[in-house]
């Protein structure tokens, strides 16, 4: 045996490994000439696209691979071709959506890379893609729920906290005033004492519903404490906050909640705080709004805190 070289492996047991490697991969695989034909698409892709091989194969590409931007809804085919048939890399970005035979939409990644003949040029092109769909929805669920309030839906208080702080430490001008409003759901422990927790987080949610309702899109409104709402006017004259405050107050307390064979009156305390130009810590614009409320609470009428 004097000699150290090893055997050659057989090349059909090498393209077998390869087969058995690429059919075994999670992610998507599709082989096509540049002109536009399916070469090859592994097991994945099959599931993926909802086309078996021997109906891809040949096929138009831009009939099995339907991939669109989520957002403006063009092809992403086109542009992906050209950058292989030119020798580079290609991706199919961020906002890249598939449309399955099935009509289905999945959101997806994918990476594409050029196969060169002998003499240098492009010539065939594979791409892998993955289904991120479920990933990219528990992305924006995370997102979500570190700035809302999981029960009611409005934002949670440092959410609503923060952009409030941004817009005080702004330079407002004073042609852009700004009224924050506190409101107290005072009969929250009522409820919740007599009926249960079920109750009481249904007297909010319909609460912070009624309000949003009633709300334009520009303001905010988020769930400070266990039973109380900070809601914010963003560019609203003093005189016509006053007026939405007082809309949004008879509004809750001419509501009832339905529970079982009883009824709730939903009992608030409002308070309201037209923010001053010169108010320059988020501190003072939320004691401002505690302090009001507090009143609201005690005078049984909206408190309106004056500058």
């Amino acid at each position: 045996m004097g000699s150290d070289s090893r055997p050659d492996i057989d090349s059909a047991a090498q393209a077998s490994a390869a087969e058995t490697t690429l059919n075994a991969l999670p992610s998507a695989v599709l082989r096509f000439s540049l002109d536009g034909r399916i070469n090859l698409l592994n097991p994945a892709a099959e599931r993926m696209l909802g086309i078996g091989q021997g109906g891809a194969i040949a096929q138009p590409l831009a009939d099995i691979l339907q991939v669109i931007a989520h957002e403006d809804r063009s092809p992403l085919l086109p542009d992906l071709l050209q950058d292989l048939r030119q020798g580079n890399l290609a991706g199919l970005g961020e906002q890249a959506c598939l449309v399955t035979q099935e009509g289905l939409e999945l959101e997806v990644e994918g990476q594409a890379a050029p196969i060169f003949a002998a003499d240098g040029r492009a010539v065939e092109g594979v791409l892998v893609m993955r289904d991120v769909t479920e990933a990219r929805e528990q992305q924006r669920k995370q997102a979500w729920l570190a700035e809302h309030d999981a029960l009611t839906g409005a934002m949670n208080r440092k959410a609503f906290e923060d952009r409030l702080a941004r817009v005080v430490n702004s330079k407002r001008a004073s042609e852009y005033p700004m009224t924050l409003i506190v409101v107290g759901v005072d009969s929250y422990d009522a409820v919740r004492g007599r009926e249960g927790q079920s109750a009481g987080n249904e007297l909010l949610i319909q609460v912070v519903r009624l309000l949003q309702n009633r709300l334009r899109d520009t303001d905010s409104i988020g769930r400070l404490d266990e039973a109380q709402i900070g809601i914010t006017l963003a560019a609203c004259p003093n005189d016509i906050a006053e007026r939405i405050a007082r809309t949004l107050h008879d509004s809750l307390s001419q509501h009832k909640l339905h529970w079982g064979k009883d009824e709730y009156p939903v009992d608030i305390s409002m308070g309201v705080v037209h923010i001053p130009p010169n108010w320059e810590t988020l501190d003072r614009v939320m004691s401002a709004g505690q302090a009001a409320c507090a009143q609201s609470r005690a005078d049984r009428a909206i408190a309106i805190h004056a500058n």
